[in-house]
Parts: structure tokens; sequence; C-alpha cells
């Protein structure tokens, strides 16, 4: 999270955006803070999420000497590095930008429009303008050979229109080949974005029956993940169902203060795990809100009614951020938990048995844990 400025003013954001930003002098500290983390962890492959806040607030300059830092730090460590870039595209022009974005995984980048548009504002646009112009700026990028996976969050109007409506839309409308379907809350900026779960877990449910009636013609998250995951696959979930968040991911803030994610850093500084330009990666790896973090599966699984359930394997209690936002404590189990059920559910009463359903070894409260990879 190299800065915390925006070009939009959404009004589901979880971040509050008060104008910080790396300075360009802390680019190759920032990373060498990154190589002593990975080199403590044992890792053999980075993989670094550049989000904000909005990237392109910075100056394309500014991302190439980014990039540029890192590939100077990690050159002769042995730890390939891997870059992907979240946008929300509005400020995308050929350019500017077009040789910095194609520099970012083989020119894939991430970015975010919802159906309907509710929430999401640049300026004076309305919602279906926002969502215009984004697609404007979707397919400049396109043509400029960058490939643009998309992620939405369902609102209240989304729950009305159904799943089949939504499914079209990012097809047809939007062109998209990869989506991205993540579950809303909020941080400081404001309450949670809260939606009746009942009908939140018919919508997913009828979204996954609409996908296999199409016969998978998207790349849809996450079930993609969740068949690959049911069925035995070794791939790694998304960060909301790993064992632990806290063993693989860390994030770091414009001013190196780093902790769990940016939906922590940039709104509740109180889980910091202290700075990558101050302290020692020792320091970060064993703070004590990083541990509450890593211990939080096995309380859940022999505090709360995770326990029992047979999709522990799968979800370990899900997000603890979620938890946070809508409970106020991140060692209770995700707000989205029935919807992840029946999600779950779907997927495994329309196939064979999957592999965790008689393996009773899989709750970790018998002694054995599952991975999540």
């Amino acid at each position: 999270m190299p800065i915390l400025s925006c070009n939009c003013s959404c009004r589901h954001c979880f971040e509050e955006l008060d104008g910080r930003r790396l300075d360009d002098t802390q680019w190759q500290r920032c990373f060498e803070g990154m190589l002593a983390l990975a080199t403590r962890s044992g890792c053999c492959t980075l993989k670094v999420f550049w989000q904000g806040g909005e990237i392109l607030c910075l100056s394309p300059d500014s991302v190439h000497r980014g990039l540029d830092g890192a590939e100077q730090v990690f050159r002769d460590s042995g730890i390939a590095v891997e870059h992907y870039l979240q946008t929300n595209l509005l400020l995308y022009d050929t350019g500017r930008w077009k040789d910095v974005l194609l520099r970012f995984q083989n020119g894939n980048v991430s970015s975010s429009v919802d159906f309907p548009n509710v929430y999401r504002r640049a300026g004076s646009r309305s919602g279906d303008e926002y969502n215009r112009y984004w697609l404007e700026k979707k397919n400049i990028a396109e043509r400029d050979g960058i490939r643009v996976s998309v992620i939405a969050l369902p609102n209240s109007e989304t729950l009305e229109l159904g799943a089949q409506e939504f499914y079209r839309y990012y097809r047809d409308e939007l062109r998209v080949r990869a989506l991205q379907v993540n579950l809303p809350f909020q941080g400081n900026a404001g309450p949670p974005v809260v939606l009746d779960l009942e009908r939140l877990s018919a919508f997913m449910v009828e979204l996954y029956e609409t996908w296999l009636r199409n016969k998978r013609d998207l790349y849809l998250s996450p079930f993609t993940y969740f068949e690959d995951r049911i069925f035995g696959a070794k791939i790694t979930l998304p960060c909301i169902w790993s064992y632990t968040c806290a063993k693989g991911l860390v994030c770091v803030g414009p001013d190196g203060q780093t902790g769990q994610c940016d939906c922590l850093v940039a709104t509740r500084p109180e889980y910091n795990y202290g700075s990558f330009l101050e302290g020692s990666m020792g320091a970060v790896l064993s703070s004590p809100n990083r541990n509450a973090i890593l211990d939080r599966p096995l309380r859940l699984a022999r505090e709360t009614s995770c326990g029992e359930c047979r999709f522990w394997a799968i979800c370990h209690g899900g997000c603890p951020i979620r938890a946070l936002a809508f409970t106020g404590n991140i060692q209770e189990p995700d707000h989205y938990c029935q919807v992840y059920q029946a999600m779950f559910s779907a997927i495994v009463d329309r196939t064979v048995t999957p592999w965790f359903v008689s393996d009773t070894s899989a709750n970790p409260i018998t002694g054995k844990q599952n991975s999540s990879t």
C-alpha cells in the first residue's frame, strides 16, 4: 500500500484515505524489509500486490522506480518476485500508463466494478456513468495488451436483480473473462454494509448454478477455487479461507508500518505489527497482534461451533477482518459463515463425495490440522 489517496469516493470503502504515500527514497528500504521477511520465512516466491488507495494516483515514474527497486533488491536472492496490481482504471491512459501496467504479471491487472453500482463514485458521475466510463478505460487498456480481471461486491440491489442478470452483465456487457465475487464490509470509514444473509446465501447458490448452466464460461472466483479444493486439488485458497492468513501474508503501509492486511493498516493502527523501516523483522514476526491471528483457527475450533462444522477443513473460521468489522472481535467466526456453508453445500450436493466428508482427522480438535494448500 504505497499510497492512501484515491480519485474516487466510494461509500463502501474500508480505508481512511489520509493522503499518505511512500516517499520515492524509501522504495529500496521497503523492499529490503520484504526480502528480510521473505528470507526468514523460507519463502521461494514473493507475490507483491500493489494497491492503495489508488496506485495510479502515483506518477508513472514513481511506480517504475518501485519496480526497479524490487528488481535490484531481489536480483541475487534466489527468491522470485511477482508483482500484481489492483486499480480502479479510471486514470488509465495509454501514453502515461501502458508501459507501467505491462510490467505487472505479464500485463494482468485487477479492477473493481459493481452491478448495480450503488456505492462507487468518481466526481459527479452517477453509478451508471461510473460503470460506462470504467468500461471505456477497460477497452483502451485491453487494446494496449493489458488483461483486466474484475472484483465485484454484491449489494442489496444486486440481490433484487438476481444472479442470472448479474452474471449476464459481467459476461455480456462488460465482456469480463475472469470475475471474483467478494462479500462487503467496512472499516473505520463507516458502519458495515449489512446484507440479509438468507437472501445473500440464495444469491450465491443461484450464481453457482448459473455458472454451471453456462458451462463455466467465466473464471469465477471463489467457486473455481472451492471446486478445486473440495475435490482435493493442491491449490491455495483466497486468504479468507486459508488456515491462517497471518502465516503467508503481510501488508506494508506507506510509512512502512506492517499489519495483517490493508483492511487494518489503513484504518486500525492498534492492530499493526511494527515498522519495516524502523524495527527488526523478528519483532514483526513475533508481534502479539500477529500471534493472535495465527492462533485464531485453533481457538475457534475449540471454543465455537466451527469445531463441529463439516467444512472446517475448507473455511477455518473465515476472515478475521470480517469478524472484526461486524462483531468488533477478531476471535469470532466470520460474519458470512451462513453464506459460506450454503456455497460449500451447493458444490458438494451437485457432485461426488469430496475428500473431507469422511475424514474425521480434518478437525484440529482431534490433533490433525489440514493445510489450506
